[in-house]
């Protein structure tokens, strides 16, 4: 009887075994789709009569392509020689089949019926939306480094911009001047400057929080845009603003750490600009 009931225990402890396995590959499969999910390209397919072609480069929309509202840009694809300003086209999505960089992606500027754009989990090459009027929101992958100057000017309707590394230094000129539905922005840790008018008529722009590098707010950089609270980390030291880089901004608070360089130095920046406002750098 005895025997028997350790070989019972035995065969129990055997499926539970196999079950915690399987209950394991289930959770890694379930990990590899958010993953993939999280790019976008889950269940796309694509399609390379989409386009016209010069041998790998793309040089226009087949009359089949510019009906798809959804557009994947195959991995054969090293070049585009068109812009995707036709307001006529159906485009409201764009993918890229590959995850490696793409250095044409500032050829999808003017693409005035472009919704989303999920850029390559490994570009590199800088960026340019200017002019995407239907844009709505961005991830900027993590190995950018730069920004177009007027990257994403009068990108009237994005409302979030994603940065998803630490290797960009500049806020580039005009880089998001005019983006009137922009709400918040968080810039990376690296930004060690915010150049003229970068956020300049950001109307609806109601909170900005610094990175901790930041050196030089320039000219205009958020001249006429709606932001009532600006947050300054701790770390920062030495920063330089120019006389109008908050024109027109009115009764705006600039949160600061207590105790910090910025603390100590707040008049010397600032000026009379903002209500200074302690909190506690997180």
């Amino acid at each position: 009887m005895k025997r028997r009931t350790l070989l019972g225990l035995g065969i129990l402890a055997l499926a539970l075994g196999l079950t915690a396995c399987n209950g394991g590959k289930e959770k890694s499969a379930q990990g590899d789709s958010k993953q993939e999910a999280d790019s976008g390209k889950e269940g796309l397919e694509v399609h390379e009569e989409y386009f016209d072609w010069d041998g790998d480069a793309i040089t226009g929309l087949s009359d089949e392509g510019r009906t798809q509202a959804v557009i994947v840009i195959p991995k054969k694809a090293k070049s585009i020689k068109i812009f995707f300003n036709d307001p006529e086209l159906k485009m409201e999505e764009l993918y890229f089949e590959s995850d490696e960089d793409f250095p044409d992606a500032y050829m999808l500027s003017s693409a005035r019926t472009l919704k989303k754009i999920v850029l390559p989990k490994n570009q590199t090459s800088e960026i340019n939306f200017s002019l995407c009027y239907q844009l709505e929101s961005i991830d900027i992958p993590a190995g950018v480094s730069s920004i177009a100057d007027y990257g994403f000017m009068d990108c009237t309707k994005l409302q979030e911009v994603n940065f998803l590394g630490n290797q960009m230094k500049t806020i580039s000129l005009s880089a998001f001047m005019g983006c009137q539905r922009l709400e918040e922005i968080s810039l990376p840790e690296s930004i060690e400057t915010i150049e003229a008018s970068a956020f300049q008529d950001c109307k609806g722009l109601k909170e900005v929080h610094f990175s901790k590098n930041l050196k030089n707010i320039s000219d205009m950089a958020f001249a006429n845009a709606g932001t009532e609270s600006f947050y300054f980390p701790k770390e920062i030291k030495d920063l330089k603003i120019s006389s109008d880089s908050f024109s027109s901004v009115q009764d705006a608070k600039c949160y600061v750490v207590k105790g910090s360089w910025l603390d100590k130095n707040y008049e010397k920046v600032f000026g009379s600009f903002g209500e200074k406002t302690y909190y506690d750098g997180e």
